[in-house]
């Protein structure tokens, strides 16, 4: 993330298409999915999990879901800072406009970060 971020602040082109889909291959082998996290309203006593805009009806009234994050490594447990790292990262890369050669980096990235959308927010609920 950090080095992408220095790239996105000083306007720089990101590096070839080939080694951003590297990257986001790295992400993705550092993803991982945790089954039965709980929707705790005693954590969050103000969030109306019903009427949630990224949960559907069925699973706000599920005890438990799948969520995910990102570890510091392949088969790492996930934690806040790689998962924040991560994420931010994948949005740099999928940020990236047609006009910089990014096209398949870019699919790549959105494509992920759509397939982990709602088990990274149920995580960070």
């Amino acid at each position: 993330y950090w080095c992408l971020h220095g790239y996105d602040l000083m306007s720089e082109e990101l590096p070839p298409d080939a080694d951003c889909c590297r990257m986001v291959e790295t992400m993705q082998s550092c993803w991982l999915t945790v089954d039965g996290i709980e929707l705790n309203a005693k954590q969050n006593p103000n969030w109306d999990f019903t009427n949630d805009p990224i949960l559907s009806a069925d699973e706000a009234n599920q005890p438990t879901l799948s969520g995910g994050g990102f570890g510091g490594g392949p088969g790492q447990m996930p934690h806040a800072a790689p998962t924040y790292a991560a994420t931010l990262a994948l949005c740099i890369l999928a940020s990236a406009t047609e006009e910089t050669h990014q096209a398949s980096s870019r699919k790549k990235a959105l494509e992920f970060l759509e397939q982990i959308r709602k088990p990274l927010y149920v995580w960070f609920l």
